[in-house]
């Protein structure tokens, strides 16, 4: 099975290298997924140009809000992309691939500490971040499916914030997700925002941190039989 995968664009920050990027890519891949912060903060017309940048792309896109996509602008993004790409905002979306019943987990995820703008501007920030990550958890333990892929904006784990300065790894990351981050639950993580962590990290299973930024290419992934 093939992924690409990306994020924080912050479209049109770094749409050059978004569309070099894709220019790139020669495999035609099983999935396309978007890990948040495609657009740049109080653009979200802006996805009308992403559409447009991945018309080319025939396998099912799915998409995740980061922070910069705010959740008073989620219902707009999902008109826009609607037909061609999933946006998940603490859902999951179902898909079978080569007979292999393929389970996503989209969400921005969740932070061990809010920034200081989350703490100035979402009111019970705190309280909103975990009850999305015992709701992550539980959709994750229940669901049934040969691969199941967790998917979010925010890092799950401290392994892939490395190379972040020490002081703002608990608003990169989070360990609210630590007992779900093992093959008895997860296949694969994938997630962005943090532009000067780690690109891979080996744990239980495997996660990666696919933000632009960082990689300056599209990540490519590809999963094996078990």
């Amino acid at each position: 099975m093939l992924i690409f995968a990306t994020s924080d664009v912050h479209y049109p920050t770094n749409k050059d290298l978004f569309l070099e990027s894709l220019k790139k890519l020669k495999e035609k891949p099983d999935l396309f997924l978007l890990a948040g912060d495609m657009s740049e903060a109080f653009h979200p017309n802006q996805w009308k140009n992403i559409l447009k940048a991945l018309e080319k792309i025939s396998c099912p896109i799915v998409a995740v809000p980061g922070n910069t996509e705010f959740d008073e602008n989620i219902d707009l993004i999902k008109e826009i992309c609607k037909g061609k790409i999933v946006f998940l905002n603490n859902e999951i979306f179902r898909i079978e691939v080569e007979n292999k019943k393929i389970s996503i987990f989209g969400s921005r995820g969740v932070l061990d500490e809010p920034t200081p703008w989350q703490k100035r501007n979402i009111p019970e920030i705190e309280k909103k971040y975990e009850e999305i990550a015992e709701n992550i958890k539980k959709l994750v333990k229940k669901e049934k499916g040969d691969i199941k892929i967790l998917l979010t904006h925010y890092s799950p784990s401290y392994l892939t914030v490395e190379g972040e300065m020490e002081s703002i790894k608990p608003q990169l990351a989070t360990h609210k997700l630590d007992e779900i981050l093992n093959k008895n639950f997860l296949t694969i993580a994938i997630h962005g925002h943090a532009h000067f962590g780690t690109k891979f990290a080996q744990a239980s299973i495997p996660i990666y941190n696919v933000a632009l930024p960082l990689n300056r290419e599209i990540v490519v992934i590809k999963l094996l039989d078990k």
